[in-house]
């Protein structure tokens, strides 16, 4: 089956803001519905595998669909291009190195970083390792000149990624050659973060970003990033601000989950939004709970689907955050492909903590704010309304 990946290309447009619109393409799909979240060999993106889980996480996450958001970067001078995730639930940039290709043939279907191509290459040579829920990569670090969005990032510190293994198809499918982090972090182990670069070398002016995603699959137009700043053309009201209660991830305290009179999450529980994870992710019995109300049918792989004519007949879910309503109908909670297949925007794993994908990112307009440690979400407009 069919899935849709969304590419981004990168350009700037006038005033403060730094617009980042994303393209839609499709691809075929073969495996890992949420690659990012959790995957073999102990990688866990917010440490969500348990030992005793590991077999099993891999097995019910095989032959699923995702999606991802990827972005147009360059390193170097004169600029090397890259495709790279555009992350919310990681703090690093890496990209291929064209030394990975000594180690791994498939690092030639990808575009690679060459030192030796750029004048303002610097040398750092600090060795790097990531685990990722798809994977992990290692290699080491450089600097360089980044460049996206029509401006340049001084003295960029890098990993470029020589030895790996990604289980996402994506990646395999030659879609992206690296991850770009937006985490709640100003510095990592490998350096300065490139946002933070951005508020520090003065070329945003608001510690804030963005995300738009139009999750209309009918149109061409994807969505789009803003860096400095969100765009009140494109979400209706107010937003409703949390605060970060843990340093690090955009993670904030979510009141509950209702949904046909029933309550999960009764008692309030952590959240974080990312949008490097495709579906609204929780506790194993919770979201088991949600896709029985709902009438959803789990799969041999752990996936749950829904009957594609029941959609707009499913009952609302909503999702309660400093005591406002979110809601969710069916069609925004239902990933449908080809119309023949149509797959539960609620998925499970073995952690009280919650992550509110692109399923929930795609109706309410997210801004994450930097300088003042919140998050803030708004209902998209509907296109009539953008129209």
């Amino acid at each position: 089956m069919k899935a849709l990946i969304l590419l981004m290309g990168i350009v700037l447009c006038s005033g403060e803001l730094l617009r980042v619109p994303i393209y839609k393409r499709e691809f075929i799909r073969k495996q890992s519905i949420n690659p990012r979240i959790i995957g073999p060999k102990g990688c866990s993106k917010y440490g969500l595998l348990h030992d005793e889980l590991k077999e099993r996480s891999i097995e019910r996450l095989n032959n699923l669909f995702d999606l991802a958001y990827f972005g147009e970067i360059s390193i170097g001078t004169p600029p090397q291009p890259f495709s790279v995730i555009f992350d919310t639930g990681s703090f690093d940039l890496w990209v291929l190195s064209k030394n990975c290709s000594e180690f791994d043939s498939e690092c030639l279907k990808h575009n690679t970083y060459g030192s030796d191509k750029s004048s303002t290459y610097q040398e750092d040579g600090r060795n790097f390792s990531i685990c990722y829920g798809s994977g992990a990569v290692s290699g080491y670090l450089s600097t360089d000149t980044l460049t996206f969005a029509g401006i340049e990032i001084k003295n960029q510190t890098f990993g470029e990624g020589v030895k790996f293994k990604m289980y996402d198809t994506a990646f395999n499918s030659e879609k992206y050659d690296g991850i770009f982090g937006l985490g709640l972090v100003s510095e990592t182990k490998s350096g300065v973060t490139p946002f933070y670069n951005m508020i520090s070398q003065h070329l945003i002016e608001k510690p804030v970003f963005s995300f738009y995603l139009n999750r209309d699959f009918n149109s061409e137009e994807g969505g789009e990033i803003i860096f400095g700043g969100s765009d009140p053309d494109k979400y209706a009201g107010e937003f409703t601000y949390l605060p970060i209660v843990e340093p690090g991830f955009w993670e904030f305290k979510m009141d509950k989950i209702q949904i046909s009179g029933h309550t999960v999450c009764s008692n309030g529980c952590q959240a974080i939004a990312d949008t490097g994870t495709s579906l609204i992710v929780g506790p194993f019995e919770e979201t088991r709970k949600i896709n029985k109300l709902i009438g959803a049918v789990e799969g041999q792989n752990g996936e749950y689907t829904v009957d594609c004519d029941s959609i707009p007949k499913l009952p609302e879910v909503t999702i309660v955050l400093a005591e406002k309503e979110f809601k969710l109908k069916g069609e925004d909670y239902v990933i449908i492909f080809e119309e023949l297949y149509c797959l539960s925007g609620f998925s499970g794993v073995d952690s009280p903590l919650w992550i509110l994908g692109d399923v929930f990112i795609g109706k309410y307009y997210t801004e994450f704010d930097f300088g003042n440690k919140r998050i803030g979400f708004a209902r998209v407009k509907d296109n009539e309304e953008l129209d």
